[in-house]
């Protein structure tokens, strides 16, 4: 039987594949704190991964965010360490997509 969660993936030119690596990745690493493009700290709800966020911060490239998501900053961890350069651009890609249908 076919899993109709992978399902309609399967269907989708090999571009699609990096999202949908990026969207499970960012459930897993990232969704905690940031869950619909939102940022769950009080003192840095402005800090989101929404378009004018990523805008105001100098994220919304993707090498930009790469490098932020690689060395992290403040209260948000490195994922140097923990992701590889691929995942960590899978994430950057999903979250710029993501803020470009405004989450």
């Amino acid at each position: 039987m076919e899993n109709p969660v992978v399902a309609p993936f399967a269907q989708k030119p090999a571009l699609a594949a990096p999202l949908v690596d990026g969207a499970t990745l960012f459930e897993a690493n990232c969704a905690a704190c940031h869950a619909g493009g939102g940022n769950i700290l009080p003192f840095a709800r402005g800090k989101t991964l929404k378009t004018p966020a990523l805008k105001k911060n100098k994220l919304l490239d993707q090498e930009a965010l790469v490098t932020f998501v690689k060395d992290g900053k403040g209260a948000m961890p490195s994922y140097s360490s923990k992701l590889s350069d691929d995942e960590i651009n899978s994430i950057s890609e999903f979250i710029l997509l993501r803020a470009s249908e405004n989450w």
